[in-house]
């Protein structure tokens, strides 16, 4: 008996089935990979999957439409390596290039420049980047479910341009000016 093959996790299905359409979810989670820069398959899922009746629907749920945002080439997927005894190292998302000219054409982003590099993940920021996420994801479910909205989340790319700079005094005795530039910005 032959075993049939299993999909990889980084490849993409060859055979895409037809008739399979983006629904506004779908947009909605190609554009917050985007704001977000990387996202985490659980933070996609706390995002939008929360209305699923259990934790283990909510997983499946996103885990196929993610796939198929990848097998369709609107999301990238990547993967961080893996030391022994650490498990599976969990599946990020970050923008492909379809999912760019999607949110220019759909979504407004007219000014949305999208390079092979965008997907290029620096290891020694990853951390760092998604705990941003996993801060501004508490900060939009508590503000959705109190009612309240974000008009406003600046990126530290967005606010780069417009920083403080501060004197401070080095352990030499010579004072040297740095940047003072935030993480994020949000009202």
């Amino acid at each position: 008996m032959i075993e049939p093959k299993t999909k990889k996790r980084y490849q993409r299905e060859k055979t895409l089935v037809s008739g399979w359409e983006l629904t506004e979810r779908d947009r909605d989670m190609i554009e917050a990979v985007h704001l977000y820069r990387v996202l985490g398959q659980d933070q996609i899922q706390r995002l939008f999957f929360a209305d699923s009746a259990s934790a283990g629907a909510a997983k499946t749920k996103a885990q196929r439409r993610l796939r198929k945002l990848f097998d369709h080439e609107y999301l990238e997927r990547k993967f961080l390596p893996v030391y022994e005894g650490m498990g599976r190292s969990p599946t990020l998302y970050v923008l492909a290039k379809r999912g760019a000219e999607l949110l220019r054409v759909e979504r407004g982003y007219d000014d949305l420049v999208w390079y092979s590099s965008s997907r290029d993940l620096e290891p020694q920021f990853l951390q760092h980047t998604m705990a941003i996420a996993d801060f501004r994801i508490a900060i939009t479910l508590a503000c959705k479910k109190h009612g309240f909205t974000l008009p406003l989340w600046q990126d530290e790319n967005q606010i780069k341009g417009d920083y403080e700079r501060v004197s401070v005094r080095l352990a030499s005795g010579k004072s040297q000016t740095v940047p003072i530039v935030p993480d994020s910005y949000f009202v």
